[in-house]
């Protein structure tokens, strides 16, 4: 009974297994496509590789928020004379990530990574997606350097080997130098020729054959102790109890894990799918992702051949109608095909018109000026006729006075009887100005009109 029971299990284990193959492959093999490479992540880390640790953290934190970077630099540019104190008191009130203020107080390094905006996307980009291959990385490149003998204990720097984990401090805590060398020789010859290191170094900078230093950076508090590497775990630790002046209070009091904040992304697309689902942002990219050509209208090289493609039939049709506007035109603006040389245009017969009136302009004009050169004419006037044609007037105007007589007579009996029976049947509307002094200006105002008519009327029956 024993027997068929663990065969029956058996086989159950076994078709599990091959279900979880299947449905694990395509996921990694997505994965794989959007995941750095070795090449990459070697181009991108060269440059920062032999910086002190403290410094190489808050690099490669500040590098996920490159948002953040350039508004901070922008604004380092307009305050140049903030130094020390200062600035970490003007620093305390911005909203930006306490990573990105720290690197404030290295305006050179800064700047490139502004500029190198690019670059410094790929590289948080990285580090988001691949912390514990960027910090392999990291270490392959400074062993390499060691080997090569440009990475070692000078009175900047304290190059500490322990388990072959390479450690890079400052020797103050809170005076930083910058490291300045060429990364294509400084790990010796270049083992992707394909992927050339960055140069990250300033352009008023001389490098040598070996690593050169910036002059110290003096800092407000113990640089060295605030962020760190976690080599074997390959994590970053932010101690809260060695926080800087600009950094508000945290409620926590031991080390912790360093975590990425969204919030200071600023909107940013995350590179691949994975990180984007991790911090919330349902957009993201796919930077290896072709578009399908079909989509934009392309052809594959076989149907180039045998049929026209997209653009072509496109190109085509538009030539077409711009001859079937082009006819249109000519034969609305008075163009003819073959008969133009036996008929005049329409443009011909509008210029010649145009001449015509222009002609006859000049003509007018010439005749106008000869008429004010001549002299003026006397002309012989007849002595005036006052008294005949007043009685002429009158005799034509006295059919008309009576005409206007009678009309004023009609309207003066009309009226009469309009205002009487509104006297008797309206008391109250006698009163309807009774809020303005009870209507005494109205009625006064009527009166006198009533009295210029009257007048008015006498004068036209003397006349």
């Amino acid at each position: 009974m024993k027997q068929p029971v663990l065969l029956r299990h058996g086989l159950m284990l076994i078709v599990s297994l091959v279900l979880l193959t299947v449905t694990i492959l395509p996921v990694r093999a997505q994965t794989t496509d959007e995941l750095y490479s070795s090449q990459e992540l070697a181009q991108m880390l060269a440059p920062i590789a032999l910086y002190p640790d403290a410094l190489l953290t808050q690099i490669l934190i500040a590098a996920t928020y490159p948002i953040e970077v350039i508004e901070a630099d922008r604004w380092l540019q307009r305050h140049p004379t903030l130094d020390d104190d200062d600035l970490d008191d003007a620093l305390y009130d911005k909203e930006w990530d306490p990573s990105v203020k720290a690197l404030c107080h290295f305006p050179s390094l800064l700047s490139r990574m502004s500029e190198e905006i690019s670059e410094t996307t790929n590289l948080g980009n990285a580090f988001l997606a691949q912390e514990g291959d960027v910090m392999a990385m990291v270490q392959q490149l400074r062993a390499k350097a060691y080997r090569e003998g440009n990475l070692y204990t000078t009175r900047q720097q304290n190059v500490v080997v322990e388990n072959e984990v390479i450690v890079i401090e400052p020797v103050r805590s809170r005076v930083v130098y910058i490291p300045y060398y060429d990364p294509a020789y400084v790990y010796g010859n270049w083992w992707y020729p394909d992927y050339p290191p960055y140069y990250w170094s300033p352009a008023n900078v001389r490098v040598g054959l070996g690593v050169t230093f910036s002059s110290g950076i003096s800092l407000s508090f113990a640089f060295s102790t605030w962020s760190y590497f976690d080599w074997p775990h390959r994590v970053i630790y932010i101690n809260p109890h060695q926080h800087p002046r600009f950094v508000h209070k945290d409620r926590h009091t031991s080390p912790k894990i360093w975590k990425h904040a969204p919030t200071h992304r600023r909107g940013v697309a995350y590179r691949d799918k994975h990180t984007a689902r991790e911090y919330g942002q349902t957009r993201y990219t796919y930077p290896h992702s072709t578009p399908y050509k079909g989509d934009r209208g392309y052809r594959d090289d076989d149907d180039r051949q045998h049929s026209p493609s997209l653009h072509d039939d496109t190109n085509r049709r538009r030539d077409d109608n711009r001859r079937n506007d082009s006819d249109s035109t000519k034969g609305d603006r008075g163009y003819r095909d073959d008969d133009h040389q036996r008929s005049p245009s329409f443009h011909d017969e509008t210029n010649r018109r145009r001449d015509d009136n222009r002609r006859n302009d000049s003509d007018s004009s010439d005749e106008r000026k000869k008429k004010t050169l001549q002299p003026p004419v006397s002309k012989t006037v007849e002595p005036r006729q006052p008294v005949q044609r007043d009685v002429t007037v009158k005799e034509k105007k006295q059919p008309q006075i009576r005409q206007t007589e009678r009309a004023l007579k009609s309207t003066q009996s009309t009226t009469q009887q309009m205002r009487k029976p509104l006297k008797k049947s309206t008391q109250k509307q006698e009163n309807v100005f009774e809020y303005v002094d009870d209507g005494r200006n109205e009625r006064q105002s009527s009166q006198r009109g009533k009295t210029s008519r009257q007048k008015h009327s006498q004068k036209e029956q003397r006349h």
